[in-house]
């Protein structure tokens, strides 16, 4: 038999609305059933999607790629752990960076100016921060005012050292180093 519909002038009322569609739950534990219930409940509230080989849509032609953005990795729990970088807060970063001023590589020294972390970490640290820009150009102010300091006299003092220097001592630099070792080791400073 039909149905009948009637146009009418008057608006229905939500009572009207046919139930929702329910599906049974599946009898059996067995994965067939399971599946099937599960297929079937997707074909009704999903639009069916045919996939090609590894996910490549006819259709539209591509693969299914998503698009990696800066923003989607900070904000994705799955991320890396926290880089070297991210752990050091602006107050240690300085404080590393005015004991390196002082102490030079000697990362025990560091280690003493910064309580906060330990030597291993602040190696690491400085492997990262001496390749960022930051770090190259902090750097090239000390080296800028090392290159300054150089004057001709200064060079004139180590040909006039290397000349006068034939006692077999060994060749001494500027600052009373006998090639590489402290003139004190050696068993004096060195002439005049």
């Amino acid at each position: 038999m039909r149905k009948k519909f009637r146009l009418s002038s008057q608006p229905q009322s939500s009572t009207s609305l046919p139930p929702p569609v329910t599906l049974p739950p599946p009898t059996s534990s067995s994965p067939t059933s399971s599946s099937l219930y599960i297929s079937l409940a997707s074909s009704i509230s999903l639009p069916p999607t045919h996939l090609g080989p590894f996910g490549y849509v006819s259709n539209v032609g591509q693969y299914p790629i998503e698009q990696v953005t800066t923003l989607g990795y900070l904000k994705s729990p799955l991320r890396r752990p926290h880089s070297i970088v991210e752990r050091w807060n602006p107050y240690e970063i300085s404080l590393f960076e005015g004991a390196l001023a002082l102490y030079g590589k000697a990362f025990h020294m560091i280690h003493k100016a910064i309580e906060t972390k330990s030597t291993k970490e602040i190696v690491e640290f400085y492997y990262v921060w001496k390749k960022t820009s930051h770090g190259r150009r902090w750097k090239s102010s000390y080296v800028g005012e090392i290159d300054e300091s150089d004057s001709d006299d200064e060079v004139d003092r180590v040909a006039v050292d290397k000349s006068d220097n034939n006692d077999g001592e060994g060749k001494r630099n500027i600052d009373g180093t006998i090639g590489g070792i402290a003139g004190g080791a050696m068993g004096g400073r060195g002439k005049g």
